[in-house]
Order: structure tokens, then sequence, then C-alpha cells
């Protein structure tokens, strides 16, 4: 704002607006920037989506990203396994090719891909639907693991508004240079700023890409340390075996993510009920009764005489 200022000041339009002193000035940025603030949080969920290319209005455009971004993991899975083992290469393919869900579909931007990645995690590696069953993990996960998440999460989000924020300045400054050079007052200056913002955008972008990386481990975490307590809070035990404990949380996430229906609480149901343990083959009482009465009458006995 102090940047494009200058170049709208002279214009025509603003000589209607009252004359401020600096300490007015100061109070209007300041009062700018907490409704901005408030503004980007009230938009948050938009603005993650619209940078994960989840709300992108051209159909054609996001479905053809989705398509490249498949060819890539594709392309990274394959020259991951195909290095040294330990090696550095092999370490970078793998946390690049980590930044993408193993399998189904693709997001249309790399922002995008990481993210599901975090998000998908649970259900990839026991079926545990960690986006419908979040509330749940954080109350049961230690204090530590939740304060790892949410400094993760805060670290994303830095680099989401700044990115916004870079945006919307860029825009501002490039907006008001055209605006007067357009009326007879050029502004060069504000121009090359406005341009030089927009070049920014790169790497603010691959830093929160990046980022996405901490949130990753922070869900593993938190996904893997949860399992138990949460089990215990549905009444569950953890099975013996990973394709039973696979089952085992498909049900609890379909049961908690979809309308109640009598099939999916029997199913749950049976998932609750422990098998009965093996015990060995017992005697009847009386027949017990009665062996003992024997082996005392058997032990009484006097011996025979030799």
């Amino acid at each position: 704002m102090l940047i494009a200022y200058p170049a709208v000041s002279d214009l025509p339009f603003t000589h209607s607006v009252p004359a401020v002193d600096l300490t007015g000035a100061a109070l209007i940025i300041g009062l700018a920037a907490v409704a901005l603030g408030i503004l980007m949080s009230s938009t948050s969920t938009f603005l993650y989506r619209l940078l994960e290319g989840y709300n992108w209005p051209i159909g054609a455009l996001r479905r053809m990203r989705e398509r490249r971004h498949v060819t890539l993991r594709a392309n990274l899975k394959r020259r991951a396994y195909a290095c040294s083992p330990g090696s550095i290469d092999e370490a970078l393919l793998f946390e690049q090719y980590h930044r993408y869900p193993p399998d189904g579909p693709t997001a249309a931007t790399r922002f995008g891909n990481a993210m599901r990645s975090a998000e998908t995690y649970g259900w990839d590696r026991w079926r545990l639907e960690s986006q419908t069953l979040w509330t749940h993990l954080l109350a049961v996960v230690p204090e530590t693991v939740r304060t790892e998440m949410e400094t993760a999460r805060g670290g994303v989000s830095l680099w989401v508004s700044v990115f916004f924020n870079l945006l919307l300045f860029s825009a501002a400054c490039i907006a008001s240079a055209l605006t007067a050079g357009r009326l007879g007052h050029p502004d060069n200056e504000v121009l090359i700023v406005g341009v030089a913002t927009l070049v920014l955008l790169v790497p603010v972008y691959r830093g929160a890409v990046t980022a996405t990386t901490n949130v990753r481990s922070a869900v593993q975490a938190l996904v893997d340390e949860g399992r138990a307590p949460l089990a215990q809070s549905f009444g569950l035990s953890i099975p013996s075996t990973v394709a039973d404990e696979r089952h085992m949380w498909e049900v609890v996430s379909s049961f908690t993510f979809h309308e109640y229906s009598q099939v999916r609480a029997d199913r749950l149901t049976q998932v609750r009920s422990p098998s009965p343990p093996n015990r060995a083959p017992t005697l009847p009482l009386w027949r017990l009764t009665l062996l003992l009465i024997l082996v005392r009458i058997r032990r009484r006995r006097p011996p025979p005489n030799v």
C-alpha cells in the first residue's frame, strides 16, 4: 500500500478524498491490515482449495493438469525404485514422490498433491480415514504430537498467506501503475515493483510445497500413535494381523463417515465382538466329583498282603 499509494495520489479521482495526517494514515493502514487478515482467515478454506486446484473455474485445464501429474508421479516412482538403495538420489526422488498420493486420482497442482499425500496416509496404510476421524485422533494422541501438528500446519498456512498477500500486492501495484499511465501520470517504478513481486510468487509457492513435508510427517505420527488409543475409545482392540486391522478401520471409517444404517452397525458390532478364546475341553461337574472320590478311595485302600 505504501508503494502503490504515490502512483494514485495525483489522479483526479483522489482529489475528492479528504487529506489525512500521518497518524490518520497509519491508523487507516493498520485497520486495513486487520481487515485483510480477517478476510484471509475467513476465506482460508477457499484459498487452500484454490491453491490445490480444486476450485479452478476452467475444468478442462484442471483435468489436463491432473493427467500431467499422474504421469509425473509414475516417472518419479520408476526413477526412485531404480536408484541404488541408500543413495542421495534415492532419498531426493522419494522425497518428491512422497508428495503425491500413492494411488488414485491426483490434484491439479503440486501443492494439492502434497496436501493430498498427507491427508490420504491413514487410508492408504491402515484404511483409517484420518480426515473423518481427525478430532478423535487429536483427542487421544500425546501433547507433543498435537504441538508438532499445529506447528507444521502453521508453517504451511504462513506460506499460503504470504503467497496471496503478494499476489494482491502485485495486482494493486500493476493496476495502479497502468491506471496512472492511462491518465497521464506514468509511474514505472510502481510497475516494476509489481512485476518483481509477481516473480516472487514462484519461490513462495515452492516454499509452501516444501512445507507440506512436515505436515505429512506430523499426520503419519498422528495416525500411527493414535491408532491404539482410538481403538480403545471405540471399544475395539487392535487385531493381531495387519489385514484384520485394515478391515477394522475401514468398518469404523465407514460407520463414522456415512449416515447411520443397520448394515454398517452390524459390521461394526462384528469387529467389536471378541472371538471366544480356545479352551481345553472340561468334564461335567458330577463326573469330576466322582473321579475325585474314586481317587481318594484308591489312595486309602490298604496294600495287599504279600
